[in-house]
């Protein structure tokens, strides 16, 4: 007699479970053993082992044909499970390009086209940014904010500000000793030294200005400019975006705890 032998180790005959499942109890299950076996197993596409790790058109031409990355305004007209397909064969063409090169530099030969790794990882990125605008756009709809861990302006242990982007901690911020230690409030003694910083890039700035404008009169006196265009090129010169000393008086000015004397 048939038997089957279940996983508690008991022997049950193949008579009794096809019983049960004739039952009327059992439609359902009855239902999916009609079923073709064709319809019950999904395959994938056929897997040829490692020879998938290897671009075996590569190895016979000394050129090999390669186009350009995806561009961000074609991945946005793709759906997500498109997106989620392409993510893959990405992965897989840059697993491929990895092992193609070891086995050139096996053989002290150089990888024919080595630029295709730009060209994937462009193309990952763009994926990725494409990805992220789209949850982004979903966090704002839902719940007005996205979940991007926020930054905020807070200072060291001496006392200069500068932005922090938040993370998680197993302590709480008032309980965390290190955290405390390393990122104080404002105190008193700090003040000597946060006018000794600023000064110094003050000291700094005045030397470019200075230099800068000793430059333009030079300039002024060998092309014979007049005296507004001279002014014009000096105000022009005058412009410290991105400066040291501009983005310390922002990130305090937005700080704002130094009382007032």
């Amino acid at each position: 007699m048939d038997i089957l032998r279940l996983g508690c180790g008991r022997l049950v005959p193949l008579v009794r479970i096809l019983r049960r499942i004739q039952s009327a109890d059992c439609n359902v299950y009855r239902s999916h053993l009609t079923k073709p076996l064709s319809s019950q197993i999904h395959t994938s596409c056929v897997v040829h082992d490692l020879n998938e790790f290897f671009d075996m058109d590569s190895l016979d031409d000394s050129k090999v044909r390669v186009g350009r990355p995806w561009r961000k305004d074609e991945l946005r007209i793709k759906s997500n499970q498109d997106l989620h397909k392409l993510w893959y064969v990405l992965l897989k063409e840059r697993n491929q390009l990895m092992t193609m090169e070891a086995m050139f530099h096996a053989q002290n030969q150089p990888l024919q086209n080595p630029e295709r790794f730009e060209k994937v990882e462009e193309s990952m990125e763009n994926l990725l940014d494409v990805i992220k605008e789209r949850n982004d756009a979903f966090e704002m709809y839902e719940f007005g904010e996205t979940s991007e861990p926020k930054t905020y302006v807070t200072r060291n242990f001496v006392g200069l500000p500068y932005r922090r982007t938040e993370k998680e901690h197993y302590v709480p911020k008032h309980l965390n000793e290190r955290f405390n230690k390393m990122h104080l409030n404002h105190q008193p003694w700090m003040n000597r030294h946060l006018a000794k910083y600023e000064e110094k890039y003050r000291v700094k700035r005045r030397q470019k200005d200075k230099k800068h404008r000793k430059n333009r009169i030079n300039i002024a006196e060998e092309f014979e400019l007049s005296q507004e265009e001279l002014d014009e090129l000096i105000e022009k010169q005058a412009d410290h975006t991105g400066d040291v000393l501009d983005e310390y008086l922002e990130l305090s000015a937005e700080l704002n705890d130094i009382p007032s004397k």
